[in-house]
């Protein structure tokens, strides 16, 4: 017999588990209750189709962005009013972040690029828009994860899980370590293995 299982808690915990005649594997995970620090950007340069990655990368790199900060590279069509025809071109995105609190730097420097690009001959144009407010990974890091409310939820869902099983839930029996991940808001996570056995 093998069962599976998710709960949703208000948004603020996330709940899975998995059933088999011996035990009982849960997973719990919470939100952490941290400040964003942190922006991130999408950046949009379109050109010709003639234009390579380290040109266009030459015309953003007063912003802080590198070939790292690179996502990818699609084709689009655009209609050319002087020929009377349509136009395809390349659209390139890119990614940077910088602190919250330097936002308005950011923005300076990413409009500089694209009023420079602008004045340009060799056809780019540069975008950009907020993509992301989040919590840095350094600050995620440096939080600690409730390991006992992680472990006492885990517990109850285990609990629920054996219920309808008909299981009666038994001992700890492994514990993983709780895993951070960041994001828009960091969460912690933890998995546990309880024995299980019939009513």
């Amino acid at each position: 017999m093998l069962i599976r299982g998710l709960i949703f808690l208000s948004g603020t915990a996330f709940l899975c588990g998995q059933v088999t005649q011996s035990s009982i594997t849960a997973t719990a995970s919470r939100d952490l209750t941290v400040q964003p620090d942190e922006v991130v950007f999408s950046v949009d340069v379109t050109s010709p189709l003639t234009a390579t990655l380290n040109s266009v990368v030459a015309a953003v790199t007063s912003a802080g962005i590198t070939q790292s900060n690179f996502t990818g590279v699609s084709t689009s069509n655009t209609y050319n009013v002087t020929t009377n025809s349509p136009t395809q071109q390349l659209d390139w995105s890119f990614t940077t972040s910088g602190p919250l609190s330097q936002i308005k730097s950011v923005v300076d420097q990413l409009t500089a690029v694209s009023v420079a690009a602008g004045k340009g001959k060799d056809g780019l144009t540069v975008s950009f828009s907020v993509q992301q407010i989040r919590v840095s990974q350094k600050i995620a890091d440096a939080q600690t994860c409730p390991a006992a409310d992680l472990l006492n939820d885990a517990r109850a869902q285990a609990q629920k899980m054996a219920d309808v099983a008909q299981l009666s839930l038994g001992n700890l029996l492994a514990l993983s370590v709780p895993t951070k991940v960041a994001g828009a808001v960091p969460t912690c996570t933890i998995t546990a293995k309880f024995a299980a056995v019939p009513y």
